[in-house]
């Protein structure tokens, strides 16, 4: 692009992308799939089967926060998406300071 680093808007979504590696990374470090495990049943015949998936004993305050992170992401992911489409606007309208 033609805008110079410095510009507001080509800051914004260089803040933003930051921040989303950084969710990124932190995705990679903790994974949810430690935090659940799977329910089993014994059905009419006698065979034991999956029947749900629940949070492991000891690991809810851990998947509340989980959660509300997940949510911050979205929330950044929107924010770079709008930062984003305000830099391609005042690209395409020819802003350059």
């Amino acid at each position: 692009m033609t805008m110079p680093e410095d510009h507001p808007a080509v800051a914004a979504v260089t803040a933003w992308a930051k921040q989303l590696e950084a969710s990124r990374q932190a995705k990679d470090v903790r994974r949810s799939a430690a935090l659940y495990e799977i329910t089993w049943s014994v059905g009419p015949a006698g065979r034991r089967g999956p029947d749900g998936v629940r949070i492991r004993p000891g690991k809810e305050e851990e998947a509340r926060r989980l959660h509300t992170d997940r949510h911050r992401v979205w929330e950044r992911t929107r924010a770079y998406g709008d930062a984003a489409q305000v830099l391609l606007a005042e690209w395409h309208n020819g802003a350059t300071t």
